[in-house]
């Protein structure tokens, strides 16, 4: 199995400012050609810190190795500097690219100031990496047995310059190995899981690795081949076998969404929706929107934060709210009976919660929130108790919510 390793330059890495994503959308991307990331580092920006890091990885009989920031027109962006010592290179004005570059700027509006014609300086022992969408050049460059390639550290010019121009000419589809899958579910504990499949992963321990990775809006679950030579069936045989065990409790796979697989059944069942929200302030409208096509089966949405916006726009009746409170069942189906009437959709969906720091009782504390789902045929609503997180209850209630109406489908339409 090839391998590689991973460097990623910056002091906003380090102090915390800023989170290494990169590196995980790389090591996820190389895995898909069974390539195996050994070690992901990250260092300041120091020029003798970056050649002494460069070089020891290089003494390390890696594959490939993928570095990313420093590329940048200011004063701490030294990653360049670092490779031309590291190559022994010396650095050249590259006019066609300072051309192109006074045009990308014009084309965008933007002054072009003289401190980014360092930018069309090229090291000479080293191969250029076009940025289709950014100003600063990547770095190619081979070294005791290495590969190297040096990105900028914005993580979508990196993203855009791995697949446009590395991709194509180092890993393609015919060297592609499936030799991993990740299941998505929603709903169920880590402990749950293992119980339920914890046979299975013995019985197939000896090719395929599993891995449990839990999230605060599911658990996903990872499975791995041991090696590239053991043959892919037995982790897909592996797949299918908990696929059945846990039935619907999997939504999905891989890089697939809950959104996205809740509007495929929409679709597949020729249904649409309406919400009505209060705690999660039309988060749950905006990940379901998230998904391209969605207006086939969404509808519309009423955040009816307040009180008498439930009573006016949903037509909840009041002595509901003063009797049962706003976060509680009976309020929550009659919103979702509302917002389907509204809208004249098939199903009608509400959320109100307590999502803190305060407003919280004995009898309902922050992070209680209630759903209901609404149709033709009938009205039903659940109760959760969630993190008393304002951010994360918003999130965890609407991928909960997202979940309900999946679950519903399945059982009263598919």
């Amino acid at each position: 199995m090839d391998n590689a390793y991973i460097i990623t330059i910056g002091d906003e890495l380090l102090n915390g400012n800023t989170l290494d994503s990169n590196s995980t959308w790389l090591s996820k991307k190389l895995s898909f050609f069974g390539i195996k990331v050994i070690e992901k580092i990250s260092i300041p920006d120091d020029i003798n810190i970056i050649e002494n890091c460069i070089n020891n990885v290089l003494e390390k009989n890696c594959e490939f190795l993928f570095i990313t920031g420093g590329l940048g027109p200011t004063h701490d962006d030294i990653t360049k500097a670092a490779i031309k010592n590291v190559t022994n290179s010396k650095l050249e004005f590259d006019q066609d690219y300072y051309t192109e570059l006074k045009l990308k700027f014009k084309d965008k509006g933007i002054k072009f100031l003289e401190n980014n014609k360092s930018q069309a300086m090229v090291l000479s022992n080293c191969v250029k990496i076009e940025n289709p969408i950014g100003s600063a050049l990547g770095i190619n460059f081979d070294m005791k047995g290495s590969k190297v390639f040096v990105f900028p550290g914005v993580p979508k010019e990196m993203q855009v310059m791995f697949e446009k121009k590395i991709l194509p000419k180092y890993f393609n589809d015919n060297n592609k190995i499936v030799n991993n899958v990740t299941l998505l579910t929603a709903g169920l504990h880590e402990s749950y899981i293992y119980n339920e499949i914890e046979k299975l992963i013995l019985n197939f321990s000896n090719y395929v690795k599993v891995a449990f990775l839990p999230k605060y809006t599911g658990v996903n679950i990872r499975l791995s081949l041991l090696n590239n030579n053991i043959n892919t069936e037995k982790m897909f045989d592996l797949e299918n076998k908990i696929r059945t065990k846990l039935g619907n409790k999997i939504y999905g796979s891989d890089n697939e969404t809950l959104e996205e697989k809740l509007g495929e059944l929409l679709i597949e069942n020729n249904l649409n929706i309406a919400i009505a929200e209060s705690c999660t302030g039309g988060l749950l409208s905006k990940l379901i929107t998230d998904v391209p096509g969605s207006s086939r089966y969404y509808y519309g949405s009423t955040i009816a934060y307040k009180n008498d916006i439930k009573i006016k726009h949903l037509n909840v009746a009041e002595e509901s709210i003063n009797k049962f409170g706003a976060v509680s069942s009976e309020v929550v189906e009659e919103m979702a009976i509302g917002v389907r009437e509204k809208f004249k959709s098939d199903i009608g969906f509400s959320i109100s919660g307590i999502s803190g720091p305060e407003g919280g009782s004995k009898e309902k504390p922050v992070g209680l929130v209630c759903m209901a789902l609404s149709t033709n045929e009938k009205t039903i609503s659940k109760r959760f108790n969630f993190l008393p997180d304002r951010k994360m209850h918003r999130q965890i209630s609407s991928n909960v919510a997202m979940n309900m109406i999946r679950i519903y489908i399945l059982k009263n339409y598919d």
